[in-house]
């Protein structure tokens, strides 16, 4: 695994619509969005809070402070940074909420079908029973998102992502006769966690983002991030609102996997 993002450092930035969407649905409580997707260390454990909240405060010195905490006209920021609660390491994604799926029926039905298909992955004898951890490698904010990256120490999430792989090509003709498109999976290539996305266009000028990023983050990120953290916990889950902004619950997790010593 490289851990190579498929994009660098950026200094003009994309808009993110399902930001706004977000943001809506915190509001009225609706749920327009639907996906499924395996993730590592939701909810993150609280250890990681301290490090986290250090790291963001420096982020927040790389852009204007309009850009974090709105303006007098227009109170959202255009610069949208993840809550604690929502830090996750994608482990794949299996049905992504860009294809708007919204009919329930067939919402149901595709959680049955990639619930089927993560349990029986888990069955297979290299997914591994021992926990994950992970260390930080780097930090970057690109045109559409901020991520951390990290180096996973053990092989073992590169062990849960073969076993999916496996999984999917053995059960690829029977998930198309129960039309399942088995086109929509995507396994990253990366160990990561995003830290940010933009609401729209910032006012900061992109140079000295980067600029200020380089200079005063990166050379702190191990003093921010100075110890390996253990990951425990593999879950499916339904994000019925974008980007992991969901409770843990029945409603959105669907299978949980504990990754004891």
């Amino acid at each position: 695994m490289s851990n190579k993002p498929n994009d660098g450092p950026a200094t003009t930035f994309e808009p993110d619509p399902f930001i706004e969407e977000l943001l809506l649905c915190q509001e009225t409580h609706t749920s327009p969005t639907f996906s499924m997707v395996l993730v590592a260390g939701w909810p993150p454990d609280e250890s990681f809070q301290g490090p986290y909240n250090a790291f963001i405060e420096k982020v927040k010195g790389c852009f204007d402070p309009s850009d974090i905490a709105g303006t007098t006209e227009e109170q959202i920021p255009s610069t949208y940074l993840y809550p604690f609660p929502c830090l996750h390491i994608t482990v794949a994604t299996l049905h992504s909420h860009l294809l708007r799926t919204t009919y329930e029926e067939t919402r149901r039905h595709l959680v049955d079908q990639w619930k089927k298909v993560i349990l029986g992955a888990s069955r297979r004898n290299q997914w591994p029973t021992k926990p994950l951890k992970v260390k930080i490698l780097r930090a970057q904010i690109g045109g559409k998102a901020g991520i951390l990256l990290w180096d996973e120490l053990t092989g073992r999430l590169e062990s849960i992502r073969q076993c999916i792989a496996l999984e999917v090509k053995e059960r690829e003709v029977d998930l198309t006769s129960a039309d399942v498109d088995v086109g929509t999976i995507s396994i990253p290539a990366i160990v990561h966690s995003t830290f940010l996305r933009f609401r729209c266009i910032p006012r900061s000028n992109g140079d000295e983002v980067q600029e200020k990023f380089q200079q005063n983050v990166l050379p702190f990120l191990e003093q921010c991030f100075p110890s390996e953290f253990e990951i425990r916990t593999i879950k499916l889950v339904c994000e019925r609102r974008p980007y992991m902004h969901i409770p843990c619950d029945d409603e959105h997790v669907f299978a949980h996997f504990t990754l004891q010593d």
